[in-house]
């Protein structure tokens, strides 16, 4: 397998390519978007399917998806069951010291505290939480802010709380998962690598280390008892792994066919954070320009086999105006076909293209 190939391959294992999924699909595909920025999240769904807002607030309403950290410890969109899986494979690490601000025993005593709210009620929105514990705790009214995140994580970490999936930041809703159920943590690992090769796949073990950001040491020995099911595959110089053998016909056709269209992710697309090395997806020398100063992913425009700039949108009364910086040559009707999606999911009138 050459470069190009890999580029190729990776894209259509991660649905770029067909974009007529259901709305479920792209969330479970990946186990989990990335979701530091809502509208992202959702937005890297519906390219992929069409899917209007509607179906995915029925989604998120009916808890079919919801909202925790879990892969690296940021925020993703998942269902239930993904989550348990993850939470069980991570269930050796541990929150840095530096999350709890000097406050360990502080946050550990009040998640307790929590949790056993949560038992009662099932459910807590942020406002009545604060209530509840400015009553409880005296240290809490002139706490640090981050304090209460570290809270949070740590509940989630244990699985005893995630979040509705459509909560906003300043009142989001916490919610006891159902009938949490714990998993041997080498099982649930090697569940998770097949998991995550069946869609990233070909990689490395170092990359699944970097998406799922469980230690190597805790990886290890899951990746030997799933070994003897994984197929190598030589790029370059460098031995990667996938779940299924790759077919020279279908290799030969999603590589003709990612070189000769456009297409769209949007930001913190997981083709950009599920491994260790960016080159695969980007020239070293144009990293710059789709990764900001403080780490945000750019969303990318892929045309003729390669990423050949990165697009935002500005919203105005009901119109929709995308701003696009290029560095290379795309389909602009194509393109125009991806922004009208957009418009549609975001009821908003396509009020076209600004080339900066």
């Amino acid at each position: 397998m050459n470069a190009a190939e890999l580029f190729a391959y990776r894209l259509y294992q991660h649905g770029i390519l067909d974009q007529n999924d259901t709305a479920i699909t792209p969330i479970t595909r990946v186990v989990g978007i990335q979701a530091q920025n809502q509208r992202a999240a959702e937005l890297n769904a519906t390219l992929q399917t069409g899917a209007t807002q509607d179906e995915l607030d029925n989604l998120f309403s009916d808890r079919k998806i919801i909202r925790s950290w879990s892969q690296r410890w940021t925020i993703h969109l998942m269902t239930p069951d993904d989550w348990r899986l993850v939470i069980n494979a991570r269930q050796k690490e541990r929150l840095p010291n530096l999350y709890f601000l000097g406050m360990r025993d502080e946050v550990e005593a009040a998640a307790e505290f929590v949790y056993g709210i949560l038992q009662d009620r099932k459910s807590l929105t942020r406002d009545v939480y604060e209530q509840l514990m400015t009553d409880k705790f005296a240290w809490f009214t002139g706490r640090p802010k981050n304090v209460d995140y570290s809270l949070f994580q740590l509940l989630a970490s244990q699985g005893k709380m995630y979040m509705q999936a459509n909560s906003n930041p300043r009142n989001f809703e916490m919610l006891l998962p159902d009938n949490f159920t714990g998993m041997n943590q080498v099982e649930a690992t090697a569940e998770l690598i097949k998991r995550y090769l069946n869609t990233f796949g070909p990689a490395s073990i170092q990359d699944f280390v970097k998406w799922s950001g469980i230690k190597i040491s805790n990886v290890r020995s899951a990746w030997k008892s799933i070994e003897p099911e994984l197929n190598s595959v030589k790029v370059n110089n460098e031995k990667l792994w996938s779940l299924e053998l790759i077919a020279e016909d279908k290799l030969q056709e999603v590589t003709e066919q990612v070189s000769s269209n456009t297409y769209v992710a949007a930001r913190f697309s997981s083709l950009m954070t599920g491994y260790v090395d960016k080159g695969w997806f980007i020239n070293k020398s144009l990293e710059s320009k789709m990764w900001s100063k403080n780490g945000i992913l750019m969303a990318p425009i892929i045309a003729n086999g390669q990423i050949v700039g990165k697009w935002t949108y500005k919203l105005t009364s009901k119109k929709i105006k995308f701003i696009v910086n290029s560095w290379g040559d795309y389909n602009n009707r194509q393109l125009e076909n991806h922004f009208n999606k957009i418009a549609q999911f975001l009821q908003h009138e396509y009020d076209g293209i600004t080339i900066e």
